[in-house]
């Protein structure tokens, strides 16, 4: 099993998960993406959900993504030990990279009266702060910084 934790329209639950894994699920707040991504692949498994509060019991899932979710949410620490609670194993977990992230913003002329913050972003962590706040909860396989973003793949331990 296979949760996109904050899967938005589904492009991820679409076009990498669907097709590789038996059973695939995806929770956002947001129910408009939610509608999107259900108008987009009628057969996908969808519900909304806070991820401070997952409606899933235990050690259910196999893997979790939390892609680009990390940085909007009100608590983050309480999101990340819902993941943890509900995957048995893995999650891949990704947020912007700062103080890059904003950089580039700024870089083409976006948010600058807010030095370069997107305005949905509360959380801001860079690739050594995130690290440090996963490995909390998490034994850290890899981290990856392609651009702008941070990646961590970790296990339950």
């Amino acid at each position: 099993l296979v949760l996109d934790a904050g899967c938005g329209e589904g492009h991820v639950l679409t076009r990498f998960l669907l097709d590789r894994f038996p059973a695939v699920y995806g929770f956002d707040l947001d129910i408009a993406r939610l509608h999107y991504a259900a108008e987009e692949q009628n057969s996908l498994r969808l519900g909304q959900a806070n991820l401070e509060q997952v409606p899933l019991p235990d050690d259910v899932v196999d893997l979790v993504l939390a892609l680009e979710v990390l940085e909007h949410v009100g608590h983050p620490e309480k999101a990340l030990l819902e993941l943890r609670r509900v995957t048995r194993r893995y999650v891949l977990l990704s947020v912007p990279n700062e103080p890059f992230w904003r950089m580039g913003n700024m870089a083409r002329g976006a948010y600058l009266s807010d030095w370069g913050n997107s305005p949905e972003h509360i959380n801001h962590w860079s690739v050594w702060s995130f690290r440090k706040f996963v490995a909390r909860h998490f034994r850290i396989i890899d981290v990856a910084t392609p651009f702008l973003w941070t990646f961590v793949l970790a296990e339950k331990v």
